[in-house]
């Protein structure tokens, strides 16, 4: 109910706010009353009762107000199972002052604030004999004040804090679904069929965690237990998508212009100019740049692990296509020209399978300068090569 002159005759304005049938906040009614009167407030519950049959007054637990309400009060409107309580911020905006007068509140304020703010019955306790010595310790000891202090100890299950606390709150409905569901018995997985090899059928199994890079199960992707963990260790690490834009345009921006280069493009190196259809959406690593017109990549399976055919040259063409990813599923690129120190000829060997063995693109086992009789241990992917 407000009070402040918003009518030519200053009544109070009144409201009732409620869920309609769409579960959305509306008016339900308004008006202006002659004033705050016990039958003002018993039209409002009346209309209550009367247009929210799906909250009859009876289930109410609680109803909050200002010292105008008490617990006979809000019985006799027709809230019969809830408990008054008093409402903090009319307390102490005016409650106290009414109840206690100017000099009265003003000698007990800071005793009263903790009452109503007291987490214990022990800060409770402590402030409210406090109070009592304020009163008792003036030259004229004022015996209303006295008894007005004692009744509203007396009412302290009103107002203070640790009181409330101890009331059940009504629990929210979404809290109630997620009690449910954690309440609910899980289904215990049954065998269906047991064959004579030892293997068995199970209905209703419990679904096992499985990880989105490496296909590995009992762990996700974040785990370190995933290769992409010792990848992203020795690399820098790009995760593509057609949902997420920025990472491609940063990646094609050092590939284009701030990646370093390593040595010269050797003659007797084979350079691919495609790739096959399944390498494009294959997560690889970016080992080194040679002179931006070649790349040495290598492309990992899709359990993890580095290609039995890595190391390879591809075109800056293939790598155009690499890095264009359209589909919503992520692909993993590992940019491991960070961690290059030293240049030189391209002669590349490969020595390793594996995420958690592979060398990095400064091992003298990947990079090195070496004669133009080195070989190059380079499987062929596509039918088509073309050497540089």
């Amino acid at each position: 109910m407000m009070k402040r002159g918003i009518n030519t005759i200053l009544w109070p304005y009144v409201a009732v706010s409620m869920y309609n049938e769409l579960r959305k906040i509306c008016v339900g009614c308004e008006g202006i009353v002659s004033g705050e009167k016990k039958e003002t407030c018993k039209f409002v519950s009346d209309f209550l009762a009367k247009y929210t049959p799906g909250r009859p007054l009876s289930e109410v637990s609680i109803v909050a107000g200002d010292e105008f309400f008490n617990q006979e009060m809000i019985e006799y409107l027709g809230f019969v199972n809830a408990k008054y309580i008093k409402d903090h911020f009319h307390l102490f905006d005016s409650g106290l002052g009414k109840k206690f007068g100017v000099t009265g509140h003003n000698l007990l304020k800071n005793h009263l604030a903790i009452m109503i703010r007291a987490g214990t019955e022990e800060d409770f306790n402590k402030a409210a004999t406090s109070a009592h010595t304020s009163i008792l310790s003036q030259c004229s000891v004022d015996g209303a004040l006295l008894k007005s202090l004692d009744d509203f100890i007396a009412e302290k299950e009103t107002y203070a804090t640790y009181c409330l606390e101890k009331r059940n709150r009504i629990q929210p409905a979404h809290e109630k679904r997620v009690k449910r569901a954690k309440n609910k018995p899980q289904k215990q997985p049954s065998i269906a069929y047991s064959g004579s090899n030892g293997l068995a059928l199970l209905v209703n199994a419990k679904k096992v965690a499985k990880c989105s890079f490496c296909h590995g199960e009992g762990h996700n992707v974040s785990s370190s237990k995933c290769p992409r963990a010792a990848l992203a260790s020795i690399s820098s690490e790009t995760v593509l998508s057609a949902g997420s834009a920025g990472p491609g345009t940063v990646l094609r921006q050092r590939i284009t212009g701030n990646m370093p280069i390593s040595g010269t493009l050797k003659q007797n190196v084979p350079l691919y100019d495609r790739v096959d259809q399944k390498l494009l959406s294959a997560n690889f690593i970016i080992h080194s740049s040679i002179d931006r017109m070649a790349f040495d990549v290598s492309f990992l399976e899709s359990n993890g692990e580095v290609q039995n055919s890595s190391h390879l040259l591809v075109s800056g063409k293939v790598m155009n296509e690499l890095i264009t990813h359209t589909q919503m599923k992520k692909k993993y690129v590992f940019d491991q020209t960070m961690q290059t120190r030293r240049g030189g000829d391209h002669n590349c060997s490969v020595n390793s399978t594996t995420a958690e063995n592979m060398p990095a693109a400064n091992d003298d086992s990947v990079c090195e300068s070496g004669s133009d009789d080195d070989d190059v241990v380079i499987n062929d992917l596509r039918k088509d090569k073309h050497t540089a």
